[in-house]
């Protein structure tokens, strides 16, 4: 047996063990056995026709798959263009505030004071600073800031997705690999939905990591030349991620442990002197990230604000909530943000945290593990994070809308779910076979563990926080290894029983998606028909309009669907009068005013409407209005008295339930 080969087994063990819990929650999205019966059977189709075609496709030639590569990469581009073109989203919550705050840095405005939320989450500061130098370089050339983000989308994202599939060719040393990651970016809406529409940290630090891992992969058979600009690229590489997402320091972490369990062994000393200089170069990325991120702060005016930070023992009280089940839970930030300074928070927390702890039990902790773990490898709520609908869908596609949500959703699970099933497999070979994994994959399978083990232990959980773990997956899952059983048991188990299941599942498939279709699975589901909900959100005091006395505010919006409820932001308390005309038939709705929403409950025709906001007092008020330097927010922008302002926009919803 290798050298400490018993204790890094446990290590490719725990991650079956994750993969296994991720695969579970995968089929439990939602408790819907109709879509759950749904995923697994079309996870067994795509596992059977793979197994049936992989002969096939692993005898393509390359100048072949490189063709085929390209005319994937064509309609993928195509798709996206016309997604951004024709489904906008509306981008709420966290990237939004990023956005907002990069769009005043870029115009030289270094105020911090649009709302507190940059002094409760200052690690979002140098993102905000990088996306505001890329909007300062394309209004060189007069690009609007959607178009500017837009394009800072597509880079990131295509860039991901084709040196990701380059990246596999060159670790499997195949065709079929490629061809079947290819198919699934073209067909899932990994490649249309939340990467695409909103640009944020996740995506830029998976890049990273996939960048990461391509130099160390590529770093042996690099000339002196070319070593000198991938050191250089995978330190700047490195540092930005590290600023962008401060848990790419658990890269350097995984490298120290791998350095010193193969330290122990004489033999294995050789493989860490083949990558030393990145190993290096990586460690000196981390550190410049810290010293970068503080110099960052001083030329953008930015000073902390220990009044509204949250320590970190915080994340880690709230992912043991009672109340939730380790994601964000907003009343521990509430209770929080009582407390008057940083200091007296990290006080009450040294008893509450383990307060918590204790009360829940050895047995509810466990729980809470797996609960996180679960959410963490669960990917139901990729395609939709931090989107808070199409801003204004066309009737044809609304039309079609439910069942290309399902489907989109269906294929994006049942893929992941084949990508931890192969991960498990590739495990067990690590586990079982004779000589040494490369200190690479060692390297990533460590990293991916130290996420899972992070997010599962001690920090809260969410599904695009497990996405971070792909570019180590998809390396392990790529690895040429022995297999597990011998050819001539593999055939047999093939011919027996691959027909049966393919044929089983495509009835099961078909039959459990037009069952959930024709009946909705006895549920009624809400539906977006045009909205506008980017704002920086009275939690975090943002600044209000002030709305002059006896003036009012109108927008025009177009419902390209029948609707059922229409909504608008109001501030709590506010006196203002809210309507709702129709201006092909010049019907005038008034909404009613609730604690947050005034709202109208009703059929609402398709056609042209005018939402008009009136202040009929004596005084000014303020009223709940997102305003942006040239980011259209909506088709059509606000109205006060006969000034338009086309980048500033009321905060209102229209939805219908299907």
């Amino acid at each position: 047996m290798r050298p400490t080969a018993k204790i890094e087994n446990i290590f490719p063990a725990i991650l079956i063990l994750f993969m296994i819990i991720g695969i579970v929650s995968n089929l439990g999205t939602d408790g819907k056995f109709l879509v759950s019966t749904s995923i697994l059977a079309l996870a067994v189709i795509l596992l059977i026709t793979g197994i049936k075609l992989k002969p096939v496709l692993e005898n393509i030639s390359k100048p072949n798959l490189k063709k085929i590569i390209i005319v994937g990469l064509i309609i993928i581009f195509v798709v996206q263009i016309l997604v951004l073109k024709f489904l906008p989203a509306t981008v709420f919550h966290d990237p939004f505030r990023v956005l907002s705050q990069a769009e005043t840095l870029s115009i030289g405005n270094h105020s911090w004071s649009n709302s507190t939320y940059f002094w409760r989450y200052p690690n979002n500061v140098s993102i905000a600073f990088l996306l505001s130098k890329w909007i300062e370089l394309t209004n060189l050339f007069n690009i609007s800031t959607n178009l500017s983000v837009n394009m800072l989308s597509i880079i990131f994202l295509d860039t991901f997705i084709l040196l990701t599939i380059r990246f596999v060719e060159r670790i499997s040393k195949s065709s079929f690999g490629p061809i079947v990651l290819l198919s699934f970016f073209v067909v899932s809406p990994f490649a249309y939905t939340y990467y695409l529409q909103v640009f944020y940290s996740d995506l830029p630090s998976m890049l990273a990591l996939l960048i990461t891992f391509v130099i160390l992969y590529g770093w042996k058979n690099y000339s002196t030349q070319l070593k000198v600009v991938q050191g250089i690229l995978l330190t700047i590489i490195i540092a930005v991620g590290q600023l962008l997402k401060p848990t790419l320091i658990f890269v350097l972490i995984a490298i120290l442990l791998v350095v010193i369990l193969r330290g122990i062994s004489k033999n294995l000393r050789e493989s860490i002197k083949k990558i030393a200089v990145p190993l290096v170069l990586i460690t000196l990325g981390i550190g410049i990230a810290f010293p970068a991120s503080k110099l960052i702060e001083q030329q953008i005016n930015f000073h902390q604000n220990s009044k509204y930070q949250l320590p970190m023992e915080h994340w880690v009280w709230m992912s043991y909530s009672p109340q939730g089940n380790g994601e964000y839970v907003g009343n521990d930030v509430e209770t929080m943000m009582k407390m008057n300074s940083i200091e007296q928070r990290k006080t009450y927390l040294k008893t509450a945290l383990p307060k918590r702890i204790e009360r829940l039990g050895v047995a509810k902790v466990i729980q809470r593990w797996v609960t996180k773990a679960g959410i963490f490898l669960n990917v139901s709520g990729i395609q939709i994070a931090y989107t808070g609908g199409y801003i204004n869908a066309s009737h044809g596609y609304q039309v079609i809308a439910p069942i290309l949500s399902l489907v989109g959703k269906v294929i994006m699970q049942s893929g992941f779910i084949l990508l931890y099933l192969i991960v498990i497999v590739k495990s067990l070979r690590i586990i079982k076979m004779k000589e040494k994994l490369n200190i690479k994959a060692e390297i990533a399978l460590i990293l991916a563990l130290g996420y899972l083990a992070f997010h599962t232990l001690v920090w809260e959980s969410e599904n695009r926080y497990g996405q971070v773990i792909i570019p180590m997956l998809i390396l392990i899952a790529s690895l040429r290894l022995p297999p597990l059983m011998e050819v001539a048991q593999v055939k047999s188990v093939k011919n027996k029983w691959l027909n049966i299941g393919l044929i089983s599942s495509v009835v099961v498939f078909a039959g459990t998606i037009g069952t959930f279709l024709a009946t909705k699975s006895g549920e009624s589901t809400t539906l977006i028909v045009a909205a506008q909900r980017s704002q920086l959100s009275s939690q975090y005091g943002a600044k209000k309009t002030i709305i002059s006395a006896h003036s009012s505010v109108n927008q025009k919006v177009n419902l390209n669907y029948n609707s059922s409820r229409f909504s608008v932001l109001t501030p709590y308390k506010a006196k203002f009068k809210l309507y709702l005309v129709n201006l092909d038939t010049n019907k005038k709705i008034k909404l009613k005013n609730g604690s947050e929403f005034a709202y109208y409950e009703g059929a609402l025709q398709r056609g042209h409407y005018q939402i008009i906001v009136e202040n009929p007092s004596s005084k000014d008020q303020s009223m709940s209005i997102t305003v942006m330097q040239d980011y259209k927010l909506a088709p059509y922008g606000i109205k006060i008295g006969n000034t338009e302002y086309k980048h500033s926009s009321l905060v209102y919803t229209a939805t219908r339930i299907n």
